[in-house]
């Protein structure tokens, strides 16, 4: 079979020799994604998909509204904006035309299955109901607040302290990446993988999966064919070979989350069947069906322990709210937990930290915020509660700001269910697709001025020096809309307080072959840096923070 695959992909090969002959010999005429003949926008997608973020940015930026058609073979086609009129009538004024559509979710089934944010409809309201009064719960908040905090001092500061003193390099963004991880288990299931601590060698390895099986399954939106993943899956090679080993470890990883949850309240509660609480089977069935065949091939064995205060974890709360989740169900909300709450927060400090290495001027300012709460608390402790970091008004600007510079998702797409005209005058096809793209939009001259490549924390800034929030729709970061994040209030405490933490203890010095260059990322679901973001760490003398 895979000689086969060989032989076709050799035979589109003259097909390709035009399209790239065809392309050097064609200029654009208009603004806009440049069409040919039977093959649409693919000889310009292929020629910039490696840079795509930045390809399609600047033709949307040449475009009148900052929206432009696109169309390539296998039924591509759609709209792509960077309009905010266009992006709050998608998310908000006219929400029920614009869903994921079967296209989205087909592509990620497969790795994210039914979670939140891959379902429409009822699947989609049930969990999101579910989620939203958790969120609101001031007990979650504490519950993530306290969480965070015995992550930070117990583990991520000293792992800090002991690069500085022996004077060794880090990755910032690894490091950040596996304290989210272990930081969204403790939250959202209650178990501590350890993972920050070194002693996390099985969540290892289940964070290198995680991370592939994100950037694989992304990776089959940028196919120049879009049926090309589906030869590759039946014929099991290549890159979805690789997809479908690491969803297995992915999967194993939260059936055992699972699991552990299911043991513990069978445990703790034994007069209470689970029959009545999931799925209307027993026990022993419920167990039986987490066992999957297709994880037998996987390595990881992982037997996570519970932490923290039982109940008050996101997954006790799902179960205990439904009698119709079912053991695979639950695996999708804990795959999306952990998509949220640890590659989203982990990118954005990573560019965040990136951003100030080169920026001591906004850093001075932040460490001046952040000595003026210290100046304020009262008590010994060192952690900062709530209150403290919503009084760093600058820090969160500054956050903000490389948020609009580097969102943790670039882009997010749409269906079109009915015919429709956007604001702006654009028509949108039934079927077609309807992309906001978020990256863009901290581009445009027609939203943030002629300064908006300039990473300016002052631009969030009101007149009295409080942070000014921005229309969702100027500002996508955490969508907009029905669909708004709901973790939005809680991602900004964590990235606070860890930012806050740090700076205030450590400089950064981030090693770079070339100062001031762009470090390339990878276009995953996440806007991950390329390669990591070394750094070496010196420890902070008292008077500086004092400015």
């Amino acid at each position: 079979m895979e000689l086969f695959f060989f032989h076709f992909l050799l035979s589109l090969i003259p097909f390709l020799f035009f399209i790239i002959i065809f392309l050097k010999h064609q200029k654009p005429t208009k603004p806009g994604f440049k069409f040919y003949p039977l093959v649409g926008a693919l000889p310009g997608f292929i020629k910039n998909r490696h840079r795509f973020l930045d390809w399609s940015t600047d033709v949307l930026a040449a475009c009148p509204t900052n929206t432009a058609v696109f169309r390539r073979p296998g039924k591509v086609h759609g709209v792509m904006t960077a309009n905010p009129l266009n992006v709050e009538h998608m998310l908000k004024a006219n929400f029920q035309n614009y869903p994921k559509g079967d296209r989205f979710i087909s592509l990620l089934q497969d790795f994210l299955g039914a979670g939140i944010f891959n379902s429409d409809g009822d699947q989609w309201r049930t969990q999101r109901k579910t989620a939203s009064y958790e969120f609101s719960t001031r007990s979650l908040r504490n519950f993530a607040m306290e969480t965070a905090n015995m992550e930070l001092h117990t583990r991520l500061i000293p792992i800090l302290r002991d690069a500085a003193e022996g004077d060794s390099v880090l990755d910032v963004q690894d490091i950040l990446e596996r304290f989210a991880f272990d930081n969204i288990c403790k939250v959202a299931f209650n178990v501590d993988p350890g993972c920050l601590g070194g002693d996390g060698n099985k969540s290892g390895e289940f964070m290198q999966a995680f991370e592939d099986a994100a950037t694989l399954s992304s990776g089959r939106f940028m196919y120049a064919l879009p049926f090309f993943y589906r030869i590759k899956k039946f014929l099991n090679i290549g890159s979805e070979r690789k997809l479908q080993k690491s969803i297995q470890i992915v999967h194993k990883f939260a059936d055992e989350i699972i699991l552990a949850r299911i043991k513990h309240r069978a445990r703790t509660d034994r007069s209470v069947g689970y029959s009545s609480e999931l799925s209307g089977k027993t026990g022993e069935d419920l167990l039986s069906r987490i066992k999957h065949p297709a994880h037998t091939d996987s390595s990881v064995d992982y037997q996570p322990e519970l932490s923290g205060k039982t109940g008050e974890d996101l997954l006790s709360r799902f179960m205990g709210t439904t009698e119709e989740y079912t053991p695979m169900y639950l695996r999708d909300i804990v795959i999306s937990f952990i998509l949220a709450g640890r590659d989203t927060t982990s990118s954005a400090l990573t560019w965040f930290f990136w951003l100030l290495s080169s920026r001591p001027d906004v850093e001075h300012t932040i460490l001046k915020d952040i000595k003026k709460v210290r100046l304020h608390k009262t008590g010994e402790s060192s952690h900062y509660t709530l209150d403290d970091l919503r009084e760093m008004h600058y820090l969160h600007a500054a956050i903000s700001e490389a948020m609009r510079l580097y969102p943790p998702v670039p882009v997010d797409t749409k269906a079109c269910l009915e015919d429709d005209v956007m604001p702006d005058g654009t028509f949108v096809g039934q079927g077609w697709f309807a992309t906001y793209h978020t990256y863009a939009m901290g581009r445009m001259e027609s939203i943030w001025g002629k300064d908006c490549c300039e990473y300016k924390p002052e631009r969030w800034l009101a007149e009295n020096g409080e942070y000014r929030p921005e229309s969702p729709f100027r500002f996508p970061v955490f969508h907009g809309g029905p669909r708004m994040c709901l973790g939005k209030e809680m991602a900004y405490i964590q990235m606070k307080g860890i930012a806050a933490s740090i700076l205030e203890r450590f400089e950064i010095e981030v090693l770079s072959e070339e100062k001031g260059k762009v470090p390339d990322f990878v276009l995953s679901l996440t806007l991950r840096m390329k390669g990591g973001l070394l750094v070496k760490v010196k420890e902070r003398k008292d008077d500086e923070l004092v400015c």
